[in-house]
C-alpha cells in the first residue's frame, strides 16, 4: 500500500473529487463507459456521469529554490502527490547573448534614426494593490531585498507598502527609483519565469486535486 499511487478523478463538469486507490472499481468505470481516461501522467480519469461529489481537506505546499523545486499535497496525513519540478538557469547568459547580437545589428544600422524613451522603465505610476519588487533592504524593517510587497497609497513625500503579514513601510517618493520596481514592467526575466512555473505548477496541480488551502 505504500508505493501505491492514487488514480485521481474528475467529476462529470470536470471539477476534482478525492482520489482513489480502487484500481478494480476505476477498471470496471472504465470498462463500462461510466468513465473515460484523460491523461496517464498522473493516471486521471473523468466520470461520465453525476454522482454526489466527496471532498476532504487538502492542503498543498511548494518550495521554489533557484534551481529545484518540491511540491507536495497532503490529506488527512497522508501525501496523495509529490515530486520535484526544475528552474531555467541559463535565462541571464540568454539575455546577454541577445544584447550581444543586437548591438552588433544595430552598430550595422547607419541611418537608422535615434530612438528615447521607448523601454519600459518609464515614470513609476502606481495605483493601490499594485505588486512591487524590493530592490532594497528597507533599514527597521523586516522588508528585504526581493521581497514582492503591495502599494496601498502616498502620504506626502512617501509611498506606503505594505506585505503579505499585514506589515506597513515608507519609502520617499524621491528614492523610489532606486528603492521599488513595478512588477508587471521590470521584474527581471529569471525571476519572473521562477514566478511563472510556480504558478503553473498550483494550477496543474489544482486541475486535478481539491486543494482548499
Amino acid at each position: 500500500m505504500k508505493n501505491q499511487k492514487p488514480v485521481f478523478i474528475l467529476s462529470y463538469n470536470g471539477e476534482p473529487l478525492m482520489p482513489s486507490y480502487r484500481y478494480g472499481m476505476i477498471r470496471k468505470k472504465i470498462k463500462s463507459g461510466d468513465a473515460k481516461i484523460i491523461k496517464h501522467n498522473p493516471f486521471t480519469v473523468q466520470l461520465q456521469n453525476p454522482t454526489k461529489e466527496y471532498k476532504q481537506i487538502v492542503s498543498a505546499g511548494i518550495d521554489p529554490p533557484y534551481k529545484k523545486g518540491g511540491y507536495s499535497v497532503i490529506a488527512n496525513g497522508k501525501e496523495l502527490i509529490g515530486g520535484e519540478f526544475e528552474q531555467r538557469t541559463d535565462i541571464p547568459d540568454l539575455l546577454k547573448d541577445r544584447s550581444k547580437h543586437r548591438k552588433g545589428r544595430r552598430g550595422r544600422k547607419r541611418y537608422r534614426k535615434p530612438r528615447f524613451e521607448n523601454r519600459k522603465k518609464s515614470a513609476l505610476k502606481l495605483k493601490k494593490g499594485d505588486e512591487i519588487l524590493l530592490k532594497e533592504n528597507i533599514e527597521k524593517t523586516s522588508f528585504k531585498k526581493h521581497d514582492i510587497v503591495y502599494f496601498s497609497h502616498k502620504e506626502d513625500n512617501f509611498y506606503i507598502i505594505y506585505n503579505s503579514e499585514g506589515e506597513y513601510a515608507r519609502i520617499q517618493h524621491k528614492k523610489n527609483k532606486q528603492v521599488i520596481e513595478k512588477t508587471e514592467k521590470c521584474l527581471p526575466p529569471s525571476l519572473n519565469h521562477n514566478r511563472e512555473t510556480v504558478k503553473k505548477m498550483v494550477e496543474k496541480l489544482k486541475a486535478i486535486l481539491p486543494i482548499t488551502h
